[in-house]
Formats: C-alpha cells, sequence, structure tokens
C-alpha cells in the first residue's frame, strides 16, 4: 500500500516540475517586478503599496501574494529547503499558520472575508523572508547599481524635506488610495537597510566611512522632526554599529575624522534645514501635541496627567506626561485589561473584527480622524490581541530563530544591528501591521542571513 507521504512527495515532485517547466523569462520578468516594487517601497514608502491594478491595491496583490507563499511553504516538505531544512525556522513558521488556521476555528471567524486576512497580514508577510532568502540574495548588484544604492538614502533625505517633485505626487493622487510624505519608521527603515547593504555591496573601506556617518548625521535631525521613536532606533543602530567599524576606522583613521568633521557641519545643516532654525526647535509643536491631545479624547486631562514626569503610576496603571506616550500607553493597558476580564488571554479576540478597545467610547478619537486607524501602535500586542498568549510565544521563538540562524550560518552577531532597533519601533508604532515596512524588513532579513553583514 502506497504511504501518504509517498503521495505527499509525489504531488510535491509535480509541482516541481511544472515550475521548471515555467519559462525562464517569465521567471527572470517576475522576479524583477517583485525587486523593483521592493526598492520603490524602500523609496516612496506607503504611496507605492496603494497604486491600483486592476481594481486592487498593490498591497492587497502582495498580502494576497504572501499568503499563496505561506501557504505553499506550509505544504512544503522541509527536505525541499535546502540551506534551511534541519532549521527548526521551518518548523515553527508552519506553526504559525497552523495555530491561525485553529483560532478561525475557535473564534468562529469567516475564511471568507477580505478582513481575516487584513488583519492577519503580520502572520503572511514573514514569508518574505524566504523570498528574500531565496531569490534577492541571488540578484546581481554590480558596480552600477551599488553606486546607485549610494545615491538612495540622499534622494529620501531631499524629498523629504521639502523638494517632493510635483510631478510624482500627482502620479501618487491619480494612482494610489493615498498620498503621504514618507513617516518616520520608513525613514529609519530605508536608512538602516541601504546602509547595511552597502556594507555588505561596497569594498572601499574609506567610502563606507564617510557615506554612513554623513548620511546618519543628515537623517538624525529629519528623524527627530517626524517622529522620536525613529530617532531613538536610528540613534541605537549608529551606537550598535560603531564597534564593527573599529577595524576599518584603525586603518584609515584620519578618514575618520575628516568624516566626523564633516558630519557636523551636516548635522547642523540639516537641523536647520528641517525646523527652520539652529536651535532644533519645532514651531508648531506645541499646537501639534494639543491637537493630539483633542482628537484623542484629551486623555492626559480626563487622567490627571503629570507632565513633568516622563512616566508614572496611578490607581493601578502606567503614565506618561507625553500626550502620544500616554496615548499608547492607554491602549495597550486597555487590552491587557479587556483580554482578562473576557477570559481571552490564550484565544485573543481573533481576527474577524476590529480590536474592540479601539472603540472604546469612553475613550474616543482612538480611531483618527478619518476613522480608519485600528493599529494599538505595538507589534507584540497586536500579536496578542489577535492570537492570544500562544501566538506571543511562537513569535517571539520565531524570531530568536531568525537570529539564531544568521549567527549559525554567519558566526557573528551582527544582525541585531538590524534587528533590535527595527523591533523596537515597531512597538511603537504602527509598521508591522502593514505592508511597505514587513515587505522591506523580511525581504532584507532574509538577503542578510543568506548573505552576511
Amino acid at each position: 500500500m502506497v504511504s501518504l507521504k509517498k503521495i505527499y512527495d509525489k504531488l510535491f515532485l509535480n509541482f516541481l516540475t511544472v515550475y521548471r517547466k515555467v519559462p525562464l523569462r517569465a521567471k527572470y520578468i517576475f522576479s524583477f517586478i517583485i525587486h523593483a516594487i521592493i526598492f520603490l517601497s524602500l523609496f516612496f514608502s506607503r504611496p507605492v503599496v496603494g497604486i491600483y491594478l486592476f481594481d486592487y491595491r498593490l498591497g492587497e496583490i502582495l498580502i494576497l501574494l504572501s499568503l499563496l507563499f505561506s501557504l505553499l511553504i506550509l505544504f512544503t516538505p522541509t527536505k525541499y529547503f535546502f540551506e534551511l531544512k534541519n532549521n527548526y525556522l521551518i518548523y515553527i513558521y508552519k506553526l504559525v499558520i497552523t495555530y491561525f488556521i485553529l483560532t478561525l476555528f475557535l473564534r468562529e471567524t469567516s475564511i471568507l472575508d477580505p478582513y481575516t486576512f487584513r488583519s492577519s497580514s503580520y502572520i503572511w508577510t514573514v514569508s518574505f523572508l524566504f523570498f528574500g532568502y531565496y531569490f534577492l540574495s541571488k540578484f546581481n548588484f554590480d558596480k552600477l547599481t551599488s553606486w546607485a544604492l549610494l545615491a538612495i538614502l540622499p534622494s529620501i533625505y531631499i524629498i523629504s524635506t521639502g523638494n517632493y517633485p510635483n510631478f510624482i505626487i500627482d502620479f501618487f493622487i491619480s494612482f494610489s488610495d493615498k498620498f503621504v510624505f514618507i513617516k518616520g519608521s520608513d525613514l529609519t527603515i530605508a536608512l538602516i537597510s541601504c546602509t547595511l547593504l552597502l556594507n555588505v555591496l561596497l569594498k572601499n573601506e574609506k567610502l563606507k566611512i564617510i557615506y554612513f556617518f554623513g548620511i546618519i548625521s543628515l537623517f538624525l535631525p529629519l528623524l527627530l522632526f517626524n517622529s522620536r521613536a525613529s530617532f531613538v532606533a536610528a540613534t541605537i543602530y549608529l551606537i550598535l554599529s560603531l564597534p564593527y567599524f573599529i577595524p576599518a576606522i584603525r586603518k584609515n583613521y584620519i578618514i575618520f575624522f575628516v568624516s566626523v568633521a564633516i558630519s557636523i557641519p551636516l548635522f547642523i545643516f540639516s537641523g536647520y534645514r528641517v525646523y527652520g532654525n539652529f536651535s532644533f526647535e519645532k514651531d508648531p509643536e506645541v499646537s501639534r501635541i494639543q491637537e493630539i491631545t483633542d482628537t484623542f479624547g484629551g486623555i492626559s486631562d480626563q487622567k490627571n496627567t503629570r507632565d513633568s514626569l516622563l512616566f508614572y503610576f496611578e490607581d493601578g496603571r502606567l503614565y506618561s506626561g507625553d500626550p502620544t506616550t500616554d496615548w499608547r500607553l492607554d491602549i495597550w493597558q486597555d487590552v491587557f485589561e479587556d483580554l482578562g476580564n473576557k477570559n481571552l488571554v490564550l484565544k485573543g479576540y481573533g481576527y474577524k473584527e476590529i480590536i474592540p478597545v479601539m472603540k472604546d467610547p469612553s475613550a474616543p478619537g482612538r480611531l483618527g480622524r478619518d476613522g480608519l486607524n485600528e493599529n494599538v501602535h505595538n507589534y507584540f500586542v497586536n500579536i496578542l490581541a489577535r492570537g492570544g498568549l500562544p501566538n506571543v510565544l511562537f513569535f517571539i521563538a520565531l524570531h530568536l530563530l531568525l537570529i539564531q540562524t544568521y549567527v549559525k550560518k554567519n558566526s557573528n552577531y551582527k544582525i541585531l544591528i538590524y534587528v533590535f532597533p527595527l523591533m523596537l519601533l515597531a512597538n511603537f508604532d504602527a509598521t508591522m501591521e502593514g505592508v511597505n515596512f514587513p515587505l522591506i524588513f523580511y525581504s532584507f532579513y532574509g538577503y542578510f542571513i543568506r548573505k552576511g553583514l
């Protein structure tokens, strides 16, 4: 009697046979399109994934592709993952997908509802990791593309500081669901991803030193203006990167001092360009904070927030004197309390509706001015809310195994310079719940695992 395993292997071998028969040109075209989307998303961020193709947004198409790719991973025998075949990473991701399917049954969620897969996109976008590992890593970054990469970050800086070309704005207004300037988190992942990629590709150590310190000095004021969390993440990235520059600095110490000397006026120039003054004072800051406070229901007033303290406890809850931080803390704690009160810590809310605390009438404004915000602005709180505590444990294991996979393959811990700042950022902003950020994060992650840092 033929075993089920043999039938399963036979079916998959037939699938591979069909795949091999796909014309090589078609494979190249598909690969080029995906690569182009990644780098356009890196450059223009959110408006790119909002472009409409056949009445569907590009982001929706990408989520569908990542879903199909994830299901392919689920049903692919582990032995066909080649270099990763003996890695627990494959098993834990399969477990994550299986647990999602179980959650659908536990929460009686329709598998045909598009919202189910929209709210679970943080699961499917993990599959971009394997695209980065198996496909992006095969991209031939020749000298021309390497030099082109050098121009990406200065160009992003220019368009983010008041020189966005009108024809591009008009294009996104006409063909995308919205046009927005690049927000802080997207600037940060562009900065970190590009500088690390260039560090892999460039052989000239002097150029690496000059470019790294110069571009960081330009971006820090811009990040501070856009988002304090992004500024902190970039600063941590700078600090973590310094030890790995020491060997190159020792051999090129004159170039290093020249770079520092250039970086200081670049930082001052950037501060003036971004803020319009040399004091790094954001004139509309007071009104902005007031606007946020009003928009989110005057949380700090309602709860008698102490403005002089960054964090403090009152009535068993954690508060912050900063309105935006306090807004986040309020949501996160409401999620924990609501899950506990409803005995949903193990199961979560599921994927069929918006997280309930975002619609809490006692805390108006959480949905934002347009009523479209449904993100709790914390990666792991969102994971907990959707799938419960087991879901959190699976994702913690997944990310630890990703680090372990890199270390095992490359014999160093350099990947932490990439992961730690971006994971920190993901827990203070709505990043991994979208399309643009995880597309870049996981694709480059897979590339770095394969190629090293």
